[in-house]
């Protein structure tokens, strides 16, 4: 990995740990901008460097450091209820970097969210101890507007870093 590339991986974990840290607590499932951030640089760089930066900023998390939504880390937030959400990051980065270097990048953005959330519904499902339908209005329900929202700002801070790096 280069030194340019290298850069670019570390401001993409930066950004997407602030980003994740700041929430607003929503009962089980926290709303944080992490996904915006996930998006955006999915979008910006290649698929490589996006899922360096998703490992990379779920590494800090896993040894505790405060970058999970909430200002919270450790393994107890990836065992915990949005665990799932979290852990589908990695493969968020791979498809949305994938559609988008084909120039698909809105199908691999509705990928990506759909993937984010049969993965995060099915681990809420487990950890809770609850029913699909009882996830899904806990875990997804209410997120969708803010997730599209997110997703569509997502989209176009990605491209324009694009252009910048």
């Amino acid at each position: 990995m280069g030194v340019k590339r290298l850069v670019r991986c570390a401001v993409f974990v930066l950004f997407i740990s602030i980003c994740s840290a700041f929430a607003l607590p929503f009962g089980a499932v926290p709303l944080s901008l992490g996904l915006l951030a996930l998006m955006a640089v999915s979008m910006a760089g290649d698929v490589k460097t996006a899922v360096f930066a998703v490992l990379g900023y779920l590494l800090l998390g896993i040894v505790g450091l405060p970058v999970f939504a909430g200002f919270k880390g450790g393994l107890g937030v990836i065992f915990g209820p949005t665990g799932g959400f979290l852990l589908s990051y990695i493969a968020v980065a791979v498809i949305i970097g994938f559609f988008a270097l084909r120039g698909k990048a809105v199908w691999g953005i509705v990928l990506g969210l759909l993937i984010c959330y049969i993965k995060g519904t099915l681990w809420f499902m487990i950890v809770m101890r609850v029913s699909f339908i009882q996830a899904l209005s806990v875990a997804v329900l209410p997120f969708v507007v803010p997730d599209i929202i997110k997703c569509i700002l997502g989209y176009y801070i990605g491209k324009r870093i694009k252009i910048i790096i």
